[in-house]
């Protein structure tokens, strides 16, 4: 493993098109930003756990990302890692039924013919 030191607003290239940057420090915590192609998987380690674990991973093949603009694989993402990270933590912030509700808005709104 290579270890690093570095300081806030610095940053760590991986790659030539994976950036990691300190974006800040506070106490024992540090807060990392990422910039990585769509197409790399950029998880916490507890939500690689549970997609290995849970086979997570195929029902979000069919939804070909890449063919997505840019804002809508954007927003599904954040949507889907929220998805799961809520799931992980046991529904405590937010009811299953609630975010289903949430979702079928959403298609509802999708299906709207109107401007």
């Amino acid at each position: 493993m290579l270890v690093l030191s570095r300081q806030k607003n610095e940053s760590i290239d991986i790659g030539p098109d994976i950036e990691v940057v300190v974006v800040d420090i506070r106490g024992d915590k540090c807060r990392i930003g990422i910039n990585a192609p769509k197409s790399i998987p950029v998880h916490r380690r507890e939500v690689t756990e549970a997609i290995k674990r849970n086979g997570e991973q195929r029902p979000f093949a069919r939804c070909a990302l890449l063919n997505m603009p840019p804002d809508v694989a954007d927003a599904y993402e954040s949507f889907k890692l929220a998805i799961m990270r809520h799931r992980l933590d046991g529904w405590r912030e937010i009811g299953r039924q609630d975010l289903l509700d949430c979702l079928t808005a959403l298609a509802d709104l999708a299906r709207s013919d109107a401007a």
